[in-house]
Order: C-alpha cells, then structure tokens, then sequence
C-alpha cells in the first residue's frame, strides 16, 4: 500500500491530475456554466482524478474507478445544427494521457455483458475530432443495455428536443456515481456505477436540475434537485451559485422526446427529493458477467482503494457542516 501511495503522488505530480484542477480546466472552461468548474469536496471522490480537455468538451476522470466522474459540455440550437452534419463512427479508443496503470481499457469491455456508455453523448459533436473525442474511454462507463439504448437515450434525445424547441442553450454535465458497499467490476478494475446522472442548466430559463438513472435493466430513472444529487455525489456543480435556491428546486424535467416537444416551460416538482438514490441495481436485472480472478496486484490495490469511492460521501459531508436533508439518512 505504501508503494501504491507514492505511486500515486508520483503520478499526480508528473500528470497534473486533480491537484491542481483550476489549471488544467483553464483551457476548457467555456463548457461550464459561467465558466466554473464543478468544486469535489469529497476527499474519496478526490482522489486520483485527471482533468482532461478536449475539443469541445471537459473530463474528469477516476484513476481509480477507470472511468469518468463526470463529462461536461455547452450545447446550443447552433451546436446542433452542426452535429447533423456529423456521422458517427464508433472510435472508442483509449486515452494515452491517462498513464497505463490507471487507464481503462478496450480489453476491459470485452464480454462484459454491459455497453459502452457515453457521458458527454456523441450525439451533440459538432466536429469530426470531437467525435472521436467523444469515443475516448475517459469518456466512457459501463453502462446496461437496457438502460444505454432506452431511458437514458430517450433523456438524451429529449434534452436535445428541448434545446431546439425553445431555442435555448443549455449547459451539461453527465457523471457516475457509486453507490453501496458490493460495487461491481469488469476486466482490468473498471467500477460499474451504480447510477448515472445528467444536470442540465438551462440558463436563459433559471433552470437547474438533474436526472439520475439506476444502472440496470430495470428502467429507474427520476429527476432531482441538484442539492440532493450533490449530498450524493460528494461534488458541488456549481461553485458560483452556493446558497442559490434554484440549486434546492427539483424540475420537472422532460423524459422522452414527447414530452420535450410539448414544453415550452419547465415546471417546480411540488415533491421536493426522490428515493431513486436508494435504488441500488437488481443483480438480477444486470447484463454482466462475474469477474474472475483478479488480473494483478495494482488492480487489487486500486480496488481495495476505491470499493467504497461513493460510500460514505454523505456522512462525510455531514461531518464537515454540510446541509443534507432527513431523506438522506432514510
């Protein structure tokens, strides 16, 4: 362990990993809102990140999950335009910035039994290098079928609707979260999240809000507040608004195509906070396959140090005079 930990400072020193986040996002901040990217306060979830910029697009990924925390990007009527223009090719490749023993692999995804899911959607690039870049593992996580090819591209393909609809652009940001104590893993020591989320801020509206998905077969999928999903998350999305109620304001979000093509306006939820965040997957609704045999030492020492990367983020930020709400306790 010792080994592993010098390892690690000796990487986050060589490769500019979270330690010094402000600098690397300098060159790709017009992804995030009012040009401020997301604070991790979580020390678990702090740990061994790589922030990484691409073309259009912002990554921060976990050298111990294998996979990013999260995937930020702006996307406007314009920027859509554009992306029809773009036909996809599925490049997925790994990312040589990312060094090998943290780097998630294509090997990794082999007969896995779960797809390769997109955090910023190849949908919205709007150039030949940003879509491979969208194929970049980095920007990856293994995501079930069910939940890839139906919900979560009917929430993609809604919030794109609603984009064009009203003629506003929106802010994104895509991630993962693990959650529970029995995570799972595929090839090399790449986590399976147990959900993903999707925070959208629509700013010409005042609208902020978030969907969260469970990552199996079973369909789950609910909108939140983005407070409720940053007591979660450990990650606070939006530095410049803290203390904001908008940011405790759960939004009626669009869900499929349909409804994004019947809002003009996007209404409070009188129901301020949703359960979908107790909702761990169904290993029975899952698609993967057990892991067998761990490959190698580094992946047992990264799994050793990441089986709990999302548990115990909310007591954690209660023990530092975070605000959470009784529901998270429930």
């Amino acid at each position: 362990m010792i080994k592993f930990l010098r390892l690690s400072i000796l990487f986050g020193m060589y490769f500019n990993c979270s330690v010094s986040s402000a600098e690397t996002f300098d060159k790709c901040l017009v992804n995030f809102y009012k040009s401020k990217a997301p604070v991790v306060v979580s020390e678990k979830v702090r740990r061994l990140n790589f922030n990484l910029c691409f073309s259009n697009s912002a990554v921060l990924y976990s050298g111990l999950s294998k996979t990013g925390l999260y995937a930020a990007e702006f996307v406007s009527p314009e920027s859509l335009q554009l992306a029809k223009k773009i036909k996809r090719v599925d490049n997925f490749h790994e990312e040589p910035r990312v060094p090998m023993v943290y780097r998630s692999m294509l090997s990794d995804f082999r007969s896995s039994g779960y797809d390769r899911g997109h955090l910023n959607a190849s949908a919205n690039r709007i150039s030949i290098q940003d879509q491979y870049d969208s194929f970049s593992l980095v920007n990856i996580a293994p995501q079930s079928n069910y939940a890839n090819a139906e919900d979560w591209r009917l929430v993609e393909t809604a919030v794109r609707g609603f984009i064009k609809n009203t003629n506003q652009p929106a802010y994104i940001i895509t991630g993962t979260l693990f959650l529970g104590k029995k995570l799972r893993v595929i090839g090399s020591g790449v986590m399976v999240p147990s959900h993903f989320y999707k925070v959208v801020v629509f700013p010409n509206s005042n609208v902020i809000g978030a969907y969260v998905q469970v990552n199996d077969n079973s369909g789950k999928i609910d909108t939140v507040s983005v407070s409720q999903l940053e007591s979660y998350s450990g990650i606070k999305y939006f530095p410049s608004l803290t203390g904001s109620d908008v940011l405790n304001t759960r939004f009626k979000l669009p869900m499929n195509p349909n409804e994004a093509s019947k809002k003009r306006h996007i209404q409070v939820d009188q129901q301020n906070y949703s359960n979908v965040f107790n909702m761990l997957p169904n290993p029975a609704l899952s698609t993967n396959r057990p892991l067998k045999n761990p490959k190698s030492t580094q992946y047992k020492e990264n799994l050793n140090e990441a089986k709990y990367l999302g548990g115990g983020v909310v007591s954690e930020v209660v023990e530092k005079g975070g605000i959470l709400l009784k529901w998270a306790f429930e």
